[in-house]
């Protein structure tokens, strides 16, 4: 399937191949208006490059629509109750050749953005053209509206850990 940069973010996650996990592709990644789309964010912001973030949505979005199951939960149902905010962790998985070796993507955003939309499935996308399974990592990371004076380390640490367990 190829997405181009035409569609809007709202259009976007009204798609059937992100249901259960729409949330995971902005994550806090600010978009200004939903209604915009890829093209016009790459205009107005020089880090979305649209057509990198259309490539990645298309491996994506082509691996759902062959049955591949592309996303999964670190975290048990019950660690998830004992800590909500593991709730907000995922590790999505690109599929490589056969016996090929793996790569652990952690899409940045100074532990305060999780940008999978712009980093991750991009960077997914090309390691799968080269033959690699690529597994992009969506971590915990602090709130905006977090008084927390501790930070969030160790968390995405956790969560990396949890993920390659």
């Amino acid at each position: 399937m190829t997405i181009t940069t035409d569609i809007t973010f709202t259009e976007l996650l009204a798609r059937p191949e992100v249901a259960g996990f729409s949330e995971f592709l902005l994550s806090n990644c600010r978009v200004p208006d939903m209604n915009w789309s890829l093209k016009e964010m790459n205009t107005r912001f020089y880090d979305w490059v649209a057509e990198s973030i259309a490539y990645g949505l298309s491996r994506l979005f082509t691996l759902v629509q062959e049955g591949v199951k592309v996303d999964y939960d670190i975290y048990s149902e019950s660690e998830k109750a004992a800590s909500p905010d593991k709730a907000g962790t995922k590790l999505f998985y690109m599929p490589g050749k056969a016996g090929a070796p793996f790569v652990v993507v952690c899409p940045g955003g100074g532990y305060g953005a999780v940008c999978s939309l712009k980093e991750g499935f991009t960077t997914g996308a090309r390691l799968n053209e080269l033959g690699y399974h690529a597994f992009i990592l969506s971590y915990r990371v602090r709130s905006m509206a977090s008084k927390d004076e501790n930070g969030i380390m160790p968390k995405p640490l956790e969560d990396m850990a949890a993920a390659m367990g």
